[in-house]
């Protein structure tokens, strides 16, 4: 079996490492024993033995430990993210770099970073109650994602109003199926809460395809651009009239600066 390979390939590892290896992958056994059942379910653009140890990385690394939370939401903290994200990048493009992949000519490793925020939340603060009823909000919108997502999708907040969410190994249509289903769930959910849209979710996304040449000095460069380009859709998202997802991948790149340019300088959302 293709888990027997993966198994064989850590078998040089130092003794720790390789325990927590062992561990992810018997739940990712777990888990694509699950998705096998799901036949209708085809979501990945990677064979099932990259897919297993892709999932088995990241699974390490999107356990949160209680100080690493953000203590409203319960979400990754964002000085936590970032470090666990770079090097979730450099462990992905490892693989890349193993060259098997190539030679099949299987397709890319893809991350799709999601940029969120909800909107009309300063109304939200100014006429439902204050910060408190905001906090009761963003607690919501946050248990609404991680119910939308996989184990290995990771949910950080990014600041104030602000969620970035990372779905490794999908294609561009599953990335935007899944994000339309976040924004519909946060959509319905304060409508029938509340009994009216008090708040919804404009969201931008990127998907990102993982190179060989990642390494510790452009890890930090590839990350921000990756999490900018999101940035830049979710942004486009707002000028159009907020509920909605954009794709970064099919915005001129004109678009993509102004719209950063425009971020950066302040201007209202």
């Amino acid at each position: 079996m293709e888990i027997a390979k993966i198994a064989k390939g850590i078998a040089g590892e130092g003794d720790v490492e390789k325990k927590l290896r062992t561990e992810a992958l018997g739940t990712m056994r777990a888990e694509r024993e699950h998705k096998e059942a799901q036949a209708e379910s085809k979501e990945s653009t990677l064979p099932d033995s990259d897919l297993i140890f892709m999932e088995a990385l990241v699974s390490q690394d999107v356990r949160i430990e209680e100080l690493e939370k953000d203590q409203l939401t319960d979400t990754f903290s964002r000085s936590v993210f970032i470090p666990r994200m770079q090097n979730i990048l450099m462990r992905l493009s490892h693989i890349e770099k193993r060259g098997d992949r190539r030679q099949k000519k299987e397709g890319p490793i893809n991350v799709t970073f999601v940029f969120c925020d909800l909107d009309y939340f300063k109304t939200v603060n100014d006429e439902h109650g204050g910060h408190a009823f905001g906090d009761q909000i963003l607690r919501e919108v946050a248990d609404i994602i991680r119910q939308n997502i996989r184990e290995t999708d990771i949910v950080c907040r990014w600041g104030g109003d602000e969620f970035v969410i990372v779905l490794p190994g999908l294609i561009k249509e599953n990335a935007s199926a899944v994000s339309e289903k976040i924004r519909e769930a946060v959509e319905k959910a304060m409508i029938k809460k509340y009994g009216e849209r008090i708040t919804s979710l404009s969201m931008g996304y990127f998907v990102y395809q993982v190179g060989p040449e990642i390494d510790e000095d452009n890890v930090g460069k590839e990350f921000e651009e990756a999490v900018a380009q999101a940035d830049a859709a979710n942004y486009e998202a707002k000028k159009r009239g907020k509920n909605m997802v954009i794709c970064a991948n099919e915005l001129p790149e004109e678009t993509i600066k102004e719209n950063l340019q425009k971020k950066k300088g302040g201007e209202a959302k």
